[in-house]
């Protein structure tokens, strides 16, 4: 990725847009991120390599080129930071990192040239000025296609599954998992999916409120919320829950969070028999 980079050999989408790796690579690269950042707010002390391997994935993320991936990473990011940190009491070290961050991708900026940095600003400018932009035109139409001709045509049950959505001009997704979930289950479908997710997050929430809950399995449970955060932002924007490569991650966090929620209490019943047998 950094040598496509420095030599400008770019990845086509499908959405005809330039970037330097798959858009998966931005789970690959965020995931662990968010979570090391988790620990370091929270005062979790970490062995140097670990700073030294997020920094390396930190600068993947960035170069991978996925505007909506920098949008997901950032609210998530800021979603730990509300849930641990609220005054951002930065230590040392992640000031520290912090500084790197920003010299290392300076220094790939100058050393890319115009094959290099000038697409990353351009894509990065884009975040906010999306009009003429090809690829987020593209997505808008796509969305409004689908909301005109599926949704709206059957709004209870949906197209269902094993069916075309539209046949889009140059490719047949239109980048937004959770639309096209509503167009394939209607809104019945798509309730059930909203209440599944609430409960989810609702649980994680109850543990972080509850005063008794470990403080390990409370930054466990923001370190979730933020992953969370991340690939529903990022699947709003993208084929992810359709992809079984890219769909895994959502599963994934799920998992851990309905683990994690069961762990802490079973937890907190044998800490509270103990001490009533005491």
């Amino acid at each position: 990725m950094v040598i496509n980079y420095f030599t400008g050999s770019f990845s086509i989408t499908s959405t005809g847009s330039y970037r330097y790796a798959h858009g998966s690579y931005s789970l690959y690269f965020a995931f662990p991120v968010l979570f090391f950042l988790t620990g370091v707010l929270s005062g979790r002390k970490f062995h140097p390599i670990f700073y030294v391997v997020c920094f390396c994935q930190f600068i993947g993320l960035i170069l991978v080129q996925h505007r909506s991936a920098w949008l997901a990473f950032g609210l998530a990011a800021f979603l730990i930071v509300m849930l641990i940190n609220r005054k951002l009491v930065l230590n040392k070290k992640l000031i520290a990192g912090l500084l790197s961050v920003l010299m290392i991708t300076s220094f790939i900026y100058v050393l890319g040239g115009a094959s290099g940095h000038s697409s990353t600003l351009d894509r990065a400018r884009t975040i906010v000025q999306y009009k003429g932009d090809p690829n987020a035109e593209s997505r808008l139409s796509g969305w409004k296609k689908l909301i005109i001709e599926r949704i709206q045509k059957y709004p209870l049950w949906g197209i269902g599954f094993g069916r075309e959505l539209l046949p889009y001009e140059g490719y047949r997704n239109p980048h937004n998992s959770h639309l096209v979930l509503l167009a394939r289950t209607g809104l019945i479908g798509f309730t059930f999916y909203l209440l599944f997710n609430y409960f989810f997050v609702k649980q994680l929430f109850i543990l972080l409120k509850n005063r008794k809950t470990h403080p390990i399995f409370r930054n466990y449970a923001v370190g979730i919320l933020s992953l969370y955060a991340f690939i529903m932002v990022f699947s709003s924007f993208n084929v992810v829950l359709e992809l079984p490569y890219m769909g895994i991650f959502y599963w994934m966090i799920l998992g851990l969070g309905i683990a994690l929620v069961n762990v802490n209490r079973k937890f907190m019943r044998n800490r509270n028999s103990e001490a009533f047998s005491s």
